[in-house]
């Protein structure tokens, strides 16, 4: 039986790059989104992520300097700093676009670092 390797090894990229993406699936059925805040803006270029309504959404930040993180809508806040991974998780359970600031970082001209974006059923 011959093999192709050439196409076995673009699957195992794929899932590979699938599994470092910032949003993943999770057994617990939670969607995991991965962030990280360095000079007070988030790192990479993906600033909006994509779930539905009724989803468990569980945002693990990074942070390189102290603050606090505030997801608007749900009116939830987290502080963030250097060495501390931090957990913000909710139920998506109302649809819109939501902004994330980052505060206390000295500034009070607070921008939304990224967008949760909660589409209906």
């Amino acid at each position: 039986m011959k093999r192709d390797f050439g196409a076995l090894f673009h699957v195992a990229l794929a899932v590979l790059l699938l599994g470092l993406a910032p949003l993943a699936a999770l057994a617990d059925g939670a969607k995991e989104i991965n962030l990280a805040i360095e000079a007070g803006k988030l790192v990479g270029k993906q600033k909006s992520f994509r779930v539905t309504e009724g989803d468990r959404v569980r945002l693990m930040w990074r942070a390189d300097k102290t603050g606090e993180v505030h997801l608007h809508g749900y009116d939830l806040k987290a502080k963030v700093g250097p060495g501390k991974p931090t957990t913000m998780e909710f139920d998506a359970a109302i649809a819109g676009r939501f902004g994330v600031e980052l505060h206390g970082t000295g500034s009070h001209h607070h921008k939304n670092l990224v967008y949760i974006e909660v589409y209906p059923k």
